[in-house]
């Protein structure tokens, strides 16, 4: 997935929260906000997530397990690949190519079902990290992809974390 890609997507997001219904208050006054965008939002992400390993599977990453290994040896890789190259076991990219791929399937699962959210995260925070980590200059890609995380994390789930937000009016 390119960088333009990522761009456009963004203007996609941006544009859908511009159109979006405006924030409104309920007869008790709380602050209140159509849920489509936010449910809008949340399936590009799961959808992306479902055609990458729809793609990745109808090629080559279920017939060969060594295409993650032969990737992160390419022009992608980082000092933290390299480092990974030398010191992991063959066997645990295979591993690593197989935990991807089920987690981009299963992406609609995950997320969708309530119980299985916090494993969906950080499967995804995981997925992600191994990204910046291991594939040059994708440290953005994985940084904007986490964005979209924050879609799925109710405002009770804020509030545990200690975020509030104040009611200006």
């Amino acid at each position: 997935m390119s960088a333009f890609t990522l761009n456009k997507l963004y203007v996609g997001i941006f544009a859908l929260l511009a159109l979006s219904p405006g924030l409104f208050r309920d007869v008790g006054g709380r602050w209140l906000t159509s849920a489509i965008t936010g449910r809008v939002i949340q399936w590009t992400l799961i959808l992306q997530y479902f055609a990458a390993g729809l793609a990745k599977a109808k090629r080559d990453w279920l017939k060969d397990g060594d295409v993650l290994l032969s990737q992160v040896q390419g022009v992608f890789r980082t000092e933290g690949a390299a480092w990974a190259l030398n010191w992991l076991p063959e066997w645990t990219w295979t591993a690593q190519q197989q935990a991807a791929l089920g987690f981009e399937l299963f992406a609609p699962l995950l997320f969708a079902h309530r119980r299985l959210l916090p494993v969906a995260v950080a499967m995804g925070c995981g997925f992600h990290f191994l990204i910046a980590v291991f594939m040059k200059d994708l440290i953005y890609f994985s940084l904007q992809m986490w964005t979209f995380y924050a879609m799925f994390i109710s405002a009770k789930g804020w509030q545990r974390m200690g975020i509030r937000w104040q009611d200006s009016a």
